[in-house]
């Protein structure tokens, strides 16, 4: 979660899923709501954006426990300040 007024991106630049393993990733705080999911796939287009709604975003990991290969994914979070049009990095260093 970020402050109030503030966006996060998800950035996917890997995904390797085996069998029926699948992220999900939702705007808000409750992965059990169905109507907030903005992605859920095993396999993306890479590289892939993902920019909240508001100040939170969550993600889930699922899988179906089969050992085919191993299930890769490589994801990166970052929390953007949101004025008007504008959207500005926040510096996380240290967080």
């Amino acid at each position: 979660m970020s402050a109030s007024g503030s966006r996060i991106r998800l950035q996917v630049f890997e995904l390797q899923l085996q069998g029926e393993d699948r992220l999900t990733v939702g705007n808000g705080d409750n992965p059990g709501d169905v109507t907030s999911v903005i992605l859920s796939r095993k396999d993306i287009v890479m590289p892939q954006f993902i920019m909240s709604a508001g100040s939170s975003l969550w993600l889930t990991f699922d899988t179906d426990g089969s050992v085919i290969t191993r299930s890769v994914f490589k994801l990166e979070v970052q929390e953007f300040n949101v004025t008007g049009n504008y959207y500005t990095l926040v510096n996380n260093e240290g967080k």
